[in-house]
């Protein structure tokens, strides 16, 4: 049923989804152990509903430990203001029930400026250590401005 099932979310349904102003879609994806699963789904998924009209999961680059969880959500507003606030709430909601699932907030795309508000949380004692790293390498921070763990929640 899934393979014949999977593309049935169309472009053309979401480009109507988003025409209106005040509506929002994304991915996200996180990752964690074959028995830590279940519950990262479930925590994940109940988290960006909180802020989203829908969410949709599939699971990839599976290996001997563990997954992917791709996360697709999507919502509208009354207006762009609100979208936005719908919007970031959906990422901080996943990203915190990801790290209390003691997940990643990533697996292999990077944790980039939407993501850096949590690598302090994932990384835990290892974000001093790689901060002495960076200072050393970059002592200007010039390189990446901002990013990995530069943000605010």
């Amino acid at each position: 049923r899934w393979l014949e099932h999977r593309f049935d979310l169309s472009a053309e349904r979401l480009r109507d989804f988003l025409e209106p102003p005040g509506a929002f879609l994304d991915t996200v994806e996180v990752a964690t152990t074959w028995t830590a699963l279940p519950g990262l789904y479930t925590d994940v998924r109940q988290a960006l509903l909180e802020s989203a009209a829908f969410t949709l999961c599939h699971f990839s680059h599976a290996g001997g430990q563990g997954c992917c969880a791709y996360f697709t959500f999507a919502g509208s507003a009354p207006d762009e203001a609100a979208a936005e606030a719908a919007y970031t709430g959906a990422w901080r909601s996943a990203m915190e029930a990801t790290l209390r699932r003691g997940a990643v907030i990533t697996h292999h795309h990077g944790v980039g400026r939407q993501r850096a508000p949590w690598v302090a949380g994932e990384m835990g004692a290892w974000l001093s250590l790689w901060s002495q790293v960076r200072s050393a390498l970059d002592p200007d921070a010039r390189l990446n401005p901002g990013a990995l763990g530069g943000g605010r929640p």
